[in-house]
């Protein structure tokens, strides 16, 4: 048995059952509901519009997730109804993917990269063997101490795919999550995953290959109260980002 998130709601399900169908258990993710009584926000725009495709917004300390309305002409991107909270921001934009999620968890003191290193090599190895429907996988960031880690990471479907009434799918099928993982007695388990973002990407499309993977410390812990937070325009290729090498990751291929 294995723990999956299935529209932000946590749920087992057995590894006999993934088979082709399973990528239809993430088909429509379910984003949290704009509040109509909360009247604090989140708007900007990104310098280039083209590239756009998302705008997710996770409140680190709930289990609420929220997808941004998008402007494909202006590149700007709102969020209304958002709940007295800070929120980080995840930008994905064609080829590449900008962040501020914070992965410290509650009361883990921040650990030196040395031991960053040690528990990503540690989680890695019992992590490649989770949900077997993903044949990539990659830990982007991975912050955490003892036994307790949360991790972005990416995952990736390159194989042949069906959907039930056996169309094939002539794309990868792609999804980024928020991970929080556990030591048990004999491995890391995960707690809980939060599908962030799941996409299907053409097989001739610009953005079947991920260049870019980059930390925003700005685009973190946005204090949302009352009123709408303008973030003005973003050129996401000058934003400041975290100095290289504080979060190690791991990727890999599965064969089989």
């Amino acid at each position: 048995m294995m723990m999956l998130r299935k529209n932000n709601l946590l749920v087992i399900v057995a590894t006999a059952a993934l088979c082709c169908a399973t990528a239809w258990l993430y088909a429509g993710l379910t984003y949290q509901k704009p509040d109509p009584s909360a009247t604090g926000g989140i708007t900007g725009v990104i310098a280039q519009p083209a590239v756009l495709q998302d705008v997710i917004a996770v409140d680190p300390l709930d289990t609420k997730i929220y997808q941004a309305e998008i402007d494909p002409a202006t590149g700007r991107f709102t969020f209304r109804g958002l709940p007295p909270a800070e929120y980080d921001l995840l930008i994905k934009v064609v080829g590449e993917v900008h962040e501020g999620l914070t992965l410290l968890p509650e009361g883990v003191s921040e650990p030196t990269p040395q031991q960053r290193k040690k528990i990503c090599d540690e989680i890695a190895k019992d992590f490649r063997d989770t949900e077997p429907f993903f044949n990539i996988k990659k830990i982007v960031r991975l912050d955490g101490a003892g036994d307790k880690a949360r991790m972005f990471v990416m995952q990736t479907r390159t194989r042949h795919t069906v959907t039930p009434g056996a169309e094939a799918i002539h794309a990868h099928i792609r999804r980024f999550d928020y991970v929080d993982i556990v030591r048990g007695p004999k491995l890391w388990q995960v707690l809980e995953s939060r599908h962030l973002l799941r996409q299907e990407v053409p097989l001739d499309s610009p953005d079947l290959k991920m260049t870019k993977f980059m930390h925003h410390p700005s685009l973190g812990r946005l204090l949302v109260v009352s009123s709408v937070k303008d973030l003005g325009t973003l050129n996401l290729d000058k934003l400041p980002a975290s100095r290289p090498g504080l979060y190690p990751g791991a990727e890999w291929t599965i064969k089989k």
